[in-house]
C-alpha cells in the first residue's frame, strides 16, 4: 500500500480547483481543497501536506497570509513544504516580495499538463 501524498488546493475558483484535483488525483495525489485562507489555515495546522497549491487572491485573507501563518516563528529557508503560486500575472508585485518563500509560479490560464510537470519536478 502507498504512502499518501496529499496536496492542499487553496483556491477560490470552486471550478478550477476542482479541475485540478480530477487530474491531481488521476495522477495519485490525494487532495484536500480550502477555498478561503481562513479554512486553510486551519487545516494546514492539523495535516502535513507534500506540496501547497496557492492562489494569492482568497476570501476571508491572501496567499501572503497563508505564507506568513505558514513560517511564524520558523526560518523561511528551512521551511520545508513547497507552495507553488497560482496566479493571474508573474509580474505581479505581490509575487515577487515572496519568491524567496515558494518553490514555483504558474500563470492563470494554464494546462493541466504544466501544473503536474510542475509539481513533479518539485517532489
Amino acid at each position: 500500500m502507498r504512502e499518501k501524498q496529499w496536496i492542499m488546493i487553496i483556491e477560490d475558483e470552486e471550478e478550477l480547483a476542482n479541475l485540478i484535483g480530477e487530474e491531481l488525483f488521476d495522477e495519485g495525489y490525494d487532495l484536500i481543497y480550502s477555498p478561503t485562507a481562513k479554512d486553510a489555515k486551519f487545516k494546514l495546522d492539523n495535516q502535513e501536506f507534500v506540496c501547497l497549491l496557492l492562489d494569492m487572491n482568497l476570501a476571508q485573507g491572501s496567499g501572503e497570509d497563508i505564507i506568513r501563518h505558514l513560517t511564524r516563528g520558523k526560518d523561511i529557508l528551512n521551511y520545508a513544504t513547497p507552495i507553488i503560486v497560482i496566479s493571474g500575472s508573474l509580474d505581479n508585485s505581490r509575487i515577487l516580495s515572496i519568491k524567496d518563500r515558494i518553490q514555483g509560479a504558474i500563470v492563470k490560464p494554464f494546462t493541466m499538463e504544466t501544473l503536474v510537470a510542475k509539481i513533479k519536478s518539485i517532489l
